[in-house]
């Protein structure tokens, strides 16, 4: 294309081909009343080389909540008047009630059913991009963008539409043919060609709050991956960790979930 590689032919590799036959998680994540517009906010965290295990996942609500529960978000942290975004990165003792405040409002949502978590983790030194993705990091990351999105059809099928949304990064890609990837791998049963993604696009994470509780969460699943909790034991993130462990009744988030998984999804995957 004009403005991009065609992430198209990218996804029609090899690579792409073994990865789609691998077996997944297949519980469903339901929500209440499933026959609705969604909105699927993802990020990347612990991309970088001093972590092995990187994650890419995000949450999943209602298109017609995600101002609401932005709201509900910035209520429960605005009264501790710190002007920095909601991000893994941010946390620090100072703000230890504030982000503890956040995440019972995050899980109240799954609580009840409104908000879906989910994500993958994948070890870095397992992927051969040279070999894969001819020598292109980029290429290979948007593969597993593909699979942490095509996730939520899976879980859905026809129940949902989808609007994706990933935190902004600088990129050579189109990411418009992620969108028509995405719908081309959706089974078709003639006459009937559904076409369930109707969105794809980036958005600026410290200006979008469902995006900085996707950033959180992951960071959270990056830092227990990577061997934070006894890494950085006693440590602000360590103690956040552990709230979020008691929080989502989820005992070590590097670990691969199981039934009844519903609302909160980690998947370890294998190359």
């Amino acid at each position: 294309m004009a403005n991009g590689i065609c992430l198209a032919k990218i996804l029609q590799s090899r690579l792409t081909l073994s990865l789609c036959a691998i077996a997944m998680p297949s519980t469903p994540l339901i929500l209440v009343d499933r026959r609705h517009d969604y909105a699927a906010f993802s990020d990347e965290s612990h991309s970088d080389a001093n972590n092995r295990y990187m994650v890419i996942g995000g949450i999943l609500l209602r298109s017609a909540d995600t101002q609401s529960f932005s709201e509900s978000i910035t209520r429960s942290y605005a009264r501790f008047k710190f002007p920095e975004a909601i991000q893994w990165k941010h946390i620090n003792k100072a703000k230890m009630n504030a982000y503890k405040a956040v995440i019972d409002v995050i899980a109240d949502h799954i609580a009840a059913r409104k908000v879906d978590f989910g994500c993958i983790i994948f070890d870095k030194t397992k992927v051969d991009h040279k070999r894969h993705n001819e020598n292109d990091a980029d290429k290979g990351f948007f593969k597993f963008l593909y699979q942490h999105h095509f996730k939520w059809y899976r879980h859905y099928k026809k129940s949902g539409l989808f609007r994706c949304f990933h935190g902004n990064m600088d990129t050579k890609y189109d990411v418009t043919e992620m969108l028509r990837c995405l719908n081309n791998s959706v089974p078709v049963s003639l006459p009937i060609i559904r076409r369930p993604f109707l969105q794809f696009d980036f958005a600026e994470v410290r200006k979008t709050r469902c995006s900085q509780i996707a950033d959180l969460m992951i960071g959270a699943v990056g830092f227990a991956a990577n061997g934070g909790p006894s890494k950085r034991d006693g440590t602000a993130k360590a103690d956040i960790y552990d709230y979020m462990r008691e929080a989502f009744a989820c005992p070590d988030f590097c670990v691969d979930t199981v039934y009844p998984d519903i609302g909160f999804h980690i998947w370890n995957f294998k190359l």
